[in-house]
């Protein structure tokens, strides 16, 4: 197997002797050509919250109910970490069926894993923002809806930037990214950690709010998105200012499918006068309702 580029193992059951070959002791960083140790030093490689899933495809292939085979992280001498696809089978059983030797081999898939790392994450973040995309919004917003772990009602709001295109025709579009990249920071603040800030596209921002037990709580939410919106944005030499505009909907199963469609049609709009306009004690917002109740139909 060692042909192939894998790191051989042979384990004996019985006394805990574990031989590795010479590819293992290179991926891994040992010195020598072969060596031996004992089963049990093997956990320190391992990273505690893959434990379980190992010693469960382990249980199973001693059982003889399947072959073992996971993908998992695992720690060279020099502390680094690699991500492995290790594999190995049953060659020997007692008289009573009992194993004795199991053989397999992990091979290095770090590459590969970092190569669909990034294709996930190029198919569910906004490249400009790091936020959630329209995709990923979906999937966490139909999560939600299924789990109902409290039987509290989650909140949809949707925000423009009112004057974005302004910013991009009498700037640069450089710069409206820049302002896009400052306004996501800005909207992460103002929620939780688990409720979802995600970018449509566009100066479209959209945020799920899980589990509203006090249907105030959006209220509040929404009165911070507008101020820190509304807060100027400094890019390069200029100071720009710019207003949001917020729409709050509970979300129904309707929403699953117009998410976009049902926010913008079933809510009140909310807006903050534009600092540049605004007097002396005009920043406040202007009142926003928000009810748990079914207005996307």
């Amino acid at each position: 197997m060692e042909a192939t580029g894998d790191a051989v193992w042979d384990w004996h059951l019985g006394s805990g002797r574990l031989t590795l070959g010479q590819r293992w002791c290179d991926l891994f960083r040992l010195r020598g050509r072969r060596v031996e140790r004992h089963a049990g030093r093997l956990p320190a490689c391992l990273l505690e919250e893959d434990a379980d899933e190992i010693n469960q495809a382990l249980g199973d292939c001693l059982e003889g109910i399947r072959d073992y085979q996971h993908e998992h992280r695992m720690r060279r001498k020099d502390g680094s970490m690699i991500w492995v696809l290790d594999r190995g089978r049953v060659v020997e059983r007692d008289a009573n069926g009992r194993p004795v030797r199991m053989v397999g081999s992990v091979a290095d898939v770090t590459d590969k894993k970092s190569a669909q790392d990034l294709i996930w994450q190029q198919a569910n973040y906004d490249a400009l923002t790091g936020l959630p995309n329209r995709h990923m919004f979906l999937d966490r917003l139909q999560r939600e809806m299924v789990s109902d772990r409290s039987g509290h009602p989650a909140a949809l709001l949707m925000l423009d930037l009112d004057q974005f295109k302004e910013v991009n025709d009498s700037l640069d579009t450089a710069w409206g990214d820049v302002l896009l990249q400052e306004a996501a920071q800005r909207l992460r603040l103002c929620v939780r950690e688990v409720d979802t800030v995600a970018r449509l596209g566009g100066d479209e921002f959209m945020i799920l709010l899980g589990d509203v037990a006090d249907p105030t709580s959006v209220t509040r939410v929404v009165h911070d998105v507008l101020k820190t919106v509304s807060q100027p944005f400094r890019l390069g030499s200029d100071l720009v200012y710019v207003t949001g505009s917020v729409g709050a909907s509970p979300s129904t199963r309707t929403t699953l499918h117009r998410p976009k469609t049902c926010c913008a049609t079933s809510t009140r709009r909310c807006t903050l006068p534009s600092a540049r306009g605004a007097t002396a004690g005009s920043t406040s917002p202007r009142p926003c309702r928000w009810q748990p109740r079914s207005a996307c139909t």
